[in-house]
């Protein structure tokens, strides 16, 4: 069992951003994170050496998906699931911490569970990536990934193939966070997964799509970052990503996103050709945050208009015992029009900002 310091210390590096806001003001902030955090901006990202982790202030590696397979009655079983891993690293003379979220949403039952680790990573690698924290683990190489993790009623043994290259999101894969910091960021929009998921102790052979997330850089996540994020995966193999970031009221202040072709092609896509309206809310019993829910997304440059409808409503995680946060993750559906003609698919939504950690779900004492 660790430490109750070390267990800590993955949330006092996140919770450091609130600290400067109150001391320093945003300019401070934005002076700790360019001059202390940030390392110099390359020019591009470099694949595959870039797959593994950086010395940057914050990093994770984030997989959503849908999967589905038949139980021993022949029955039909869907589910979404979420693996991320965070990084922070306060100084390079320090060994880097991790948090882990892992979530499935279980479509049959109508049920969303997770859970949350913290500590230090038990081992790393310079080719690729290979991250582990007790038994969970994601690694892989080149668009080839695999998935172990494990909680109290589903487990997921996964591996991944990318059907595309990699993707470059905002400027060749440098997103400028403004007074927050920058951002590397890149997407294996199409993931193919097969393996097994263990539904209650009954091992279901499943298949599914997933996409990928890689962010890193020096950005502080926390007071001057909330965002709304959208993957799209539409049955004709194009995907799209739309990213909106919010101010401290919630209003719009930057969106931009991108789509990707058949063939892998990608394109930016400018924020004033996008438009999101949620057409409904949801209220958490638990933290009472207010989420926007069931949105109309119109992309005027690509003639297209998607209603993105949440799966399950409740699909929040409290995160109080690794990264001090709250946000809502969830499995989508997809409908609408493409490019003028009828399309359908699945995605995932992430809405962060709208919520905060009560107190008595803030325990940080996390064994694994």
């Amino acid at each position: 069992m660790r430490t109750r310091s070390e267990k800590k210390f993955f949330l006092v590096g996140i919770l450091l951003a609130g600290a400067v806001i109150v001391i320093f003001g945003l300019a401070g902030v934005y002076v700790l994170v360019r001059n202390a955090f940030a390392p110099a901006i390359p020019a591009a990202i470099h694949l595959p050496a870039d797959e593994g982790r950086h010395e940057n202030l914050m990093e994770w590696w984030y997989y959503t998906g849908h999967l589905e397979g038949r139980d021993a009655s022949g029955k039909l079983r869907q589910y979404g699931f979420e693996l991320t891993f965070f990084q922070t690293v306060l100084n390079s003379r320090l060994a880097p911490r991790y948090a882990a979220h892992y979530a499935v949403t279980d479509l049959n039952r109508q049920e969303f569970h997770y859970d949350q680790l913290i500590g230090r990573p038990t081992s790393t690698s310079a080719k690729g990536f290979d991250i582990s924290l007790g038994s969970w683990r994601m690694y892989g190489k080149e668009g080839q990934d695999h998935l172990l993790a494990k909680m109290d009623g589903y487990d997921i043994d996964l591996s991944l193939s990318s059907e595309k290259p990699a993707v470059l999101h905002g400027n060749g894969g440098v997103i400028d966070y403004g007074l927050a910091g920058n951002s590397y960021y890149y997407s294996r929009s199409r993931m193919r997964v097969q393996g097994a998921l263990t539904d209650r102790g009954e091992v279901i052979n499943v298949t599914g799509v997933a996409w990928m997330d890689h962010q890193w850089g020096g950005f502080i996540p926390l007071g001057l970052l909330r965002w709304d994020w959208f993957s799209v995966q539409l049955d004709n193999n194009v995907e799209y990503m739309i990213y909106a970031l919010r101010d401290a009221g919630n209003m719009p202040t930057t969106v931009f996103g991108t789509r990707i072709d058949k063939n892998g092609a990608s394109e930016k896509i400018a924020g004033s050709d996008i438009s999101i309206d949620a057409l409904d809310t949801w209220v958490s019993p638990v933290t009472k945050g207010v989420y926007p829910a069931d949105w109309t997304i119109s992309i005027s440059s690509t003639r297209s208009i998607f209603h993105v409808k949440p799966l399950l409503a409740d699909q929040e995680l409290i995160a109080g015992r690794s990264a001090g946060v709250v946000y809502w993750e969830g499995a989508t559906k997809i409908t609408g029009t493409g490019e003028g003609l009828p399309v359908s698919g699945g995605g995932y939504t992430e809405l962060t900002g709208y919520a905060s950690v009560p107190l008595e779900l803030s325990n940080l004492i996390r064994p694994y």
